[in-house]
């Protein structure tokens, strides 16, 4: 689901959230902070990205990798660019 942003003041706000997620964060820590930043459950990104709680926690310590298919839609729940949780580089978890 993609949700439209209708005001600039939302449009500014996530111009924001995106600046803040610096270069050299993990897609783990990425994924924390938008979580963090826009005031939702765990429960409530877990139900919406299709996954286990027990997954998103994994995925949050690094336990598991955010696959490409995943990627697109946490994307689409935080309205934020797929890449936001691609590794920047080769090793990174």
């Amino acid at each position: 689901m993609t949700k439209i942003l209708d005001t600039a003041a939302e449009i500014d706000t996530l111009r924001h959230m995106i600046d803040t997620v610096t270069e050299d964060a993990t897609p783990r820590q990425r994924l924390d902070r938008l979580i963090r930043e826009q005031g939702r459950q765990k429960a409530w990104v877990a139900q919406q990205a299709g996954i286990h709680p027990t997954h998103l926690s994994k995925l949050l310590s690094g336990e598991r990798r955010i696959t490409p298919a995943l990627a697109r839609r946490l994307a689409g729940i935080f309205g934020v660019p797929t890449d936001t949780f691609a590794p920047q580089e080769e090793g990174e978890r």
